[in-house]
């Protein structure tokens, strides 16, 4: 039986200047003519490049070409990737009152987003949650730091604000290095924006990119990805976890979507004592409410959205 038969499936009918969900003949005329002009130039004459920037691709012939293939470069589909959502949480939906509802994210214990299990531990991520028009979004972030400096730079990290600073990915622009201070990124985004099978339906529009953790990390803890990027493991067994989803339910105002990359505590424990740093790990959630048409932003809650902020220094694999 095709798996695609026992995942929700909705339509989401949109056109990008990319491509489009279903194409006709005409289309398809125009696309084969392409590719033989295509193919006789190359024959002929070189592929463009940017004389003063042989590295940048934009518009180039090998950009385009790469936009006509599937999103991943291994031959699978995008939907090959697609995960159940994880049930990770049960958020309380009850309240009577929007405004009540926002105001109770004050009382929300974020902890257990950090650490979903007595083994793992969440270090990147991003998921949404809607019901009807009430949505929760979770960001979760980590980063090496100095041991001696960890809690300062934490307190100077978290008094300036989510919008203006959040620990930075793998070579980011957040990134400190300045004496006995160090905040230094070790997670990086892999993958492509676009593909043949970007606005595939059965992908419900999914991440197309993922986050692992950074390739001279992975060679510290000799990971290996298997099971298409779903997990990464040693000889000491499973190291991380990569999540992505995208789920709805039928007939329903509900939906998730989302990913994160989970850590196996063995292997912080192990990256701790190779790189001599600590692990800080931020937690940010989000409530909103999403306005109806014409609906004024005093009748949908109001403009700012409650959030919850918390920091976690993880030394020796222990919180």
């Amino acid at each position: 039986m095709n798996e695609r038969n026992v995942v929700f499936f909705r339509d989401y009918s949109r056109r990008s200047r990319h491509s489009v969900q279903a194409d006709d003949l005409d289309f398809y005329l125009a696309y084969h003519a392409t590719m033989v002009v295509a193919g006789k130039l190359l024959e002929r004459l070189p592929a463009y490049e940017n004389p003063t920037d042989p590295l940048d691709d934009y518009r180039t012939y090998s950009s385009w070409l790469g936009d006509q293939m599937l999103v991943r470069s291994d031959g699978y589909w995008l939907f090959d990737r697609r995960d159940p959502w994880p049930v990770y949480e049960d958020i309380d939906w009850a309240a009577e009152k929007d405004e009540d509802w926002l105001a109770s994210i004050k009382n929300y214990d974020v902890q257990h987003l950090v650490f979903p299990s007595p083994e793992k531990v969440a270090i990147w991520g991003y998921w949404t949650e809607r019901y009807d028009r009430r949505e929760q979004t979770v960001m979760v972030r980590s980063a090496l730091v100095s041991p001696s400096n960890a809690d300062a730079l934490v307190r100077a990290v978290g008094d300036q604000g989510h919008y203006d600073f959040v620990l930075p990915s793998f070579e980011d622009f957040g990134e400190i290095d300045e004496g006995q201070f160090v905040l230094k990124g070790w997670v990086t985004e892999e993958g492509r924006h676009d593909g043949l099978d970007a606005n595939d339906p059965w992908a419900a529009e999914m991440s197309k990119r993922v986050d692992v953790p950074q390739e001279e990390f992975r060679d510290k803890l000799r990971a290996k990805s298997k099971d298409l990027g779903r997990k990464w493991g040693s000889g000491k067994g499973e190291l991380f976890w990569s999540e992505v989803w995208s789920e709805a339910e039928e007939q329903s105002t509900w939906r998730q979507s989302g990913d994160r990359l989970l850590a196996n505590r063995i292997a912080l424990q192990d990256l701790i004592a190779s790189t001599g740093r600590s692990i800080v790990l931020e937690v940010f959630v989000e409530r909103r409410i999403n306005r109806r048409e014409y609906e004024s932003a005093i009748e949908s809650g109001g403009n700012t959205n409650p959030f919850k902020r918390e920091f976690f220094i993880v030394e020796n694999g222990d919180d």
